[in-house]
């Protein structure tokens, strides 16, 4: 596992923008605390995939990138 220490950083990430967002959010509360741990969840793995596909992406055009140099 080459790219462990970046999906934990992109992990950390991840999870430390969306709690900063939910702390500086002003709408009203959720009548249930699962509505907003359902909300956290998804929206922390959005953007952990998001993070991570751009990531790989970037790797797999430096590997095309190197074998095909001129």
């Amino acid at each position: 596992m080459n790219h462990k220490k970046m999906l934990l950083i992109f992990a950390g990430i991840a999870i430390g923008c969306i709690s900063l967002g939910f702390l500086l959010d002003n709408d009203q509360p959720y009548d249930s605390i699962w509505q907003t741990v359902f909300e956290f969840c998804w929206l922390t793995a959005l953007l952990f995939g998001l993070q991570a596909v751009l990531y790989f992406l970037g790797v797999c055009f430096y590997k095309l990138a190197v074998r095909f140099r001129a």
